[in-house]
């Protein structure tokens, strides 16, 4: 699971605002039926589920995304938010935990039609989350069926077809022919999985999921904040490595269950030296930080071998900042069998990651801490040249209060007018402004409760921040929370 925004500044100028199932296992094979289209729909199962979770008071369904749809929603929904099937899903929390991903996989399990199981609920299918039972499933299944009739949902969402289509091309548009689907077939161990649907969570706050239900794959995306009147738009770089990363997730999770008797050992070795930095993330056992540092890892692969050198240096930077400095060499201990004609995954190759494991665990992370110390000083290099950020307003690591704010960020030296910042950005509500100087730039946003903001401030590919005599901004990242 990934939980990042995807919300987006770029380029901007003065006035322009331009944001586990044991099944089959195995190596995969060229020939597995993998179907190269890339499939993008709306889903309005997972539409309802978010707007009930939303009625619920779900705080990871708060988040605001296409500003005239969120208004359309509240006005057709709000009227039930005493509704029975709101009840039931609030005591569903209480009782089990449900929550996030849980409430998207509740949803792709109920049939269009109906809303009856969409598979078979005896056996249990062990590849759903575990706060689900057959019981707790009915339960939210027949909630939402009884939703669904009373409010009229299944006319308003069709009703809003329109705007479906058009975030649909858009992402259609940014995935053709960079989303290789065969990439997962042909290297991971097999999990039968045959189809790949992409599914925009237009509701869905700020996190995307990875869901599978039989032999389907449903990558449900994040919405970056679109304002009335600005066009639909999404960042395809960010939405290729989350979906890569996520589809990873249900080739990879399943094998490193089958594995742990390998890597128990050496997994809890590791989590005993990084366990604060891990627990941060929620990823709070070995067997998480395992299904993590394989995905991570095998993303790396895909992203260089399919010559994504831009979005590969970002997901290299991401994942040492979160604490996950072994992936890129987990990825070459893969990338090196597979260049020596051996399947990514054999039976050679839970022992060859449990010595990897070892040796990143060996005297107290020893390796770690000179990775990290090599990294800070190659930092501290590369932030010292050009243009230097004297304040940041919010400061580094701040906690603040929710609603209106403005940002703030003051340089030593004039700058151009220029204009990136990526990632986790808060909704802007007004015209970025820089002094006449043009060495203080404010930038009115709203910040939402409980929200993480990872601001990028330049890229390497990007022309963005630069000074009056062109010297580019050394890209770096911003970090704050709302409470």
């Amino acid at each position: 699971m990934n939980t990042i925004r995807h919300g987006l500044l770029l380029g901007l100028l003065l006035g322009a605002l331009a944001p586990t199932s044991a099944l089959a296992r195995g190596t995969g094979s060229a020939a597995a039926a993998v179907p190269q289209a890339i499939e993008v729909r709306v889903d309005p199962r997972v539409e309802l589920a978010a707007v009930m979770a939303r009625l619920a008071g779900f705080d990871e369904y708060q988040a605001r995304g296409i500003e005239t749809y969120d208004r359309a929603v509240d006005a057709h929904f709000a009227p039930f938010r005493d509704h029975p099937s709101i009840a039931t899903l609030r005591a569903l929390r209480e009782q089990r935990r449900i929550a996030y991903n849980a409430v998207v996989e509740a949803g792709l399990m109920g049939a269009s039609v109906d809303w009856s199981p969409a598979l078979p609920l005896a056996p249990w299918p062990d590849n759903l989350d575990p706060r689900w039972d057959a019981t707790s499933l009915r339960s939210f299944l027949q909630a939402a069926r009884r939703f669904e009739r009373d409010t009229g949902a299944r006319a308003f969402f069709a009703g809003q077809r329109v705007l479906h289509a058009e975030v649909e091309a858009r992402i259609r548009a940014n995935l053709q022919q960079r989303l290789d689907l065969r990439w997962y077939a042909q290297r991971l161990p097999a999990q039968g999985i045959r189809h790949f649907v992409v599914v925009p969570g237009l509701l869905d706050g700020l996190n995307s999921y990875a869901v599978r239900v039989g032999d389907t794959v449903y990558g449900v995306l994040a919405t970056p904040t679109i304002r009335a009147g600005e066009a639909i738009d999404y960042p395809a770089d960010a939405q290729l490595a989350l979906l890569v990363h996520e589809f990873h997730h249900v080739y990879l999770n399943p094998w490193v269950d089958d594995s742990m008797g390998i890597l128990a050992t050496p997994a809890q070795r590791l989590f005993d030296v990084v366990a604060p930095t891990m627990r941060s993330l929620a990823y709070g056992e070995p067997r998480i930080m395992l299904y993590e540092s394989l995905v991570r890892a095998n993303t790396l692969s895909y992203l260089r071998q399919h010559g994504e050198e831009a979005v590969l240096r970002r997901a290299i930077a991401e994942d040492r900042g979160k604490g996950f400095p072994w992936t890129p060499a987990l990825a070459d201990l893969l990338d090196t069998a597979e260049a020596a004609g051996k399947p990514r995954f054999d039976a050679g190759t839970a022992p060859a990651v449990a010595a990897l494991l070892d040796d990143w665990a060996a005297d107290n992370g020893a390796r770690i801490v000179a990775e990290q110390q090599r990294l800070a000083a190659e930092q501290a290099r590369v932030l010292a040249q050009g243009p230097q950020l004297t304040t940041l307003s919010p400061a580094e690591g701040a906690r603040l209060a929710a609603g209106d704010s403005v940002l703030e960020l003051h340089f030593d030296r004039p700058m151009d007018g220029r204009i990136a910042i990526f990632g986790d950005v808060p909704t802007v509500t007004g015209k970025p402004a820089w002094d006449e100087a043009k060495q203080v730039l404010r930038i009115p946003v709203r910040l939402e409760a409980g929200a993480r903001y990872r601001l990028l401030l330049n890229s390497e590919s990007d022309d963005g921040f630069t000074s009056r005599a062109g010297e580019k901004l050394s890209p770096r990242s911003w970090t704050f929370s709302v409470d």
